[in-house]
């Protein structure tokens, strides 16, 4: 009689895109058939059938923001140094 392994909760985690619970060692082939992954990419796609022009313009902003926040974290860091 074989023994089969016990998983752990430590070896699942959750896809970011469908929300499902995945083993960490399947990831790598569901990752490439997700269609929630697949469709996410397709609507925010950079080529020429990108969405519309504000959806682009959103992204944007969204990094532009991001970039703006760490900017001023580092600022306040060196700041609190300095003095």
């Amino acid at each position: 009689m074989e023994c089969k392994k016990h998983s752990k909760a430590s070896d699942y985690t959750v896809r970011e895109f469908c929300k499902k619970w995945q083993a960490k060692r399947n990831m790598w082939r569901h990752t490439e058939y997700c269609q929630f992954r697949i469709q996410y990419y397709r609507s925010h796609s950079d080529g020429h059938n990108s969405g519309s022009e504000n959806t682009q313009q959103k992204r944007i902003l969204g990094v532009k923001r991001g970039q703006s926040l760490i900017a001023s974290a580092v600022l306040m860091v060196r700041r609190r140094c300095q003095n």
